[in-house]
């Protein structure tokens, strides 16, 4: 059976350090809300959108630096990336452009190895 996809980017799979637990990305319906006259709340949809949140690891400050690098060459001019995500609603890995954003954070290990702390990655659909 071959490998789910939790994350890639255009075409680089990086699901391998997706951390297993906290994987928040699904398909959500975006819509107006309206009362009327009885005081009754409505819901119009309008679209939906993959969004959510997830963590990565990284071994290594260089291993780091090669994903900011598959990053910038897929970057699109509107700051959007294709990329690939699974959704927990679907229940199937689904391509998309979205917006992506983290903090990374750089620590010195007890070896002086330059590492990264476990980022929290957020995407939202275009």
């Amino acid at each position: 059976m071959a490998e789910t996809i939790m994350f890639a980017i255009n075409g680089t799979d990086y699901s391998h350090r997706v951390v297993g637990s906290g994987y928040s990305v699904q398909k959500n319906d975006e819509y107006n809300t309206w009362t009327d006259a009885n005081g009754k709340e409505h819901h119009s949809a309008y679209r939906t959108r993959i969004e959510g949140k997830f963590n990565m690891k990284f071994l290594s400050a260089t291993e780091f630096d090669t994903f900011m690098g598959v990053l910038a060459l897929a970057k699109n001019n509107d700051l959007t990336y294709p990329i690939q995500v699974w959704d927990n609603k679907s229940a199937q890995t689904v391509s998309i452009t979205a917006f992506i954003d983290f903090t990374p954070s750089r620590y010195r290990a007890p070896n002086w190895d330059d590492m990264m702390e476990q980022i929290e990655v957020t995407i939202r659909e275009q």
